[in-house]
């Protein structure tokens, strides 16, 4: 198995009326559970009917899905890419002394457009610098109050948890509804754990447009299995280990921020 997946569209394949999130064969399963949310970009990329029940899908893995499409630097890709949300509209993120916003201009061609709107009006966010070749140089100052707290990284690896999970269902649908990864859908559905959660420091691809999910399975000499999950999203690279409460170093010149969280750091809701 390669374990290098590159999301691509599924078909409507057969599945089994069990959800593969709590195992539940009483609830309704009319939705299809999108692998990437589809805040960033995913429309068509999913689970077919009949996999995960409508409770775990709009519930616990919508939550999950929302904390990783509001992680600053994945919003902010949105933002700058232009990627709508689930109902259609454009992403914004306030800032300190500001908002950073992506909307369609209001020429005739309705092209999108970044507006950086600054709080103090004899502050500018924006300043603009003409270049000898006739271009342009723009240089922004943006940056989000606060930082990345205990509990988000513990939501963001939980759903990138549910992403890995999701994929193995594609490859090996008989390990992915094993009771041996039952701790795995514990976590995604919100048992407390230890764990850590990593970005890279900048994008390691700014150009990059696409989504890429990487994951690899463990087994334990107890028979558990565990996962690693990278997801790459517009080179943004971020990776965690349902197996590990700290990462190990990092090979190369990849500079990762980690954050370690315990099984107190839960999102309150």
């Amino acid at each position: 198995m390669d374990p290098s997946i590159l999301l691509t569209e599924v078909t409507n394949a057969a599945a089994p009326a069990v959800c593969l999130i709590c195992r539940d064969t009483e609830r309704a399963f009319t939705s299809p559970e999108h692998i990437l949310p589809e805040s960033m970009g995913n429309k068509e990329k999913a689970l077919p009917r009949g996999v995960v029940c409508d409770v775990c899908n709009h519930g616990a893995l919508s939550d999950i899905d929302n904390a990783l499409c509001n992680f600053y630097p994945v919003l902010l890709r949105r933002i700058m890419h232009g990627v709508p949300t689930k109902s259609g509209k454009y992403p914004s993120i306030s800032l300190v002394g500001g908002k950073l916003t992506c909307a369609p201009s209001p020429t005739p061609s309705g092209e999108l457009s970044l507006a950086f709107t600054s709080n103090n009006p004899k502050r500018r966010l924006v300043t603009f610098t003409p270049l000898d070749d006739g271009r342009v140089e723009v240089t922004a100052s943006i940056r989000a109050s606060g930082g990345l707290s205990d509990s988000q990284a513990s939501e963001i690896s939980r759903a990138m948890l549910k992403i890995g999970l999701e994929l193995l269902w594609f490859d090996d649908r008989e390990l992915a509804f094993s009771p041996a990864l039952d701790h795995i859908r514990a976590v995604v559905l919100g048992a407390p754990r230890r764990g850590f959660f990593s970005v890279a420091e900048g994008p390691i691809d700014p150009a990059a447009s696409c989504a890429r999910v990487t994951y690899q399975t463990h087994r334990t000499n107890a028979g558990r299995w565990d996962l690693i999950v990278v997801l790459e999203y517009k080179g943004i690279a971020m990776w965690t280990d349902s197996r590990l409460e700290t990462p190990p170093p990092v090979p190369g010149d990849v500079k990762m921020v980690t954050r370690t969280f315990s099984s107190r750091d839960r999102r309150k809701r």
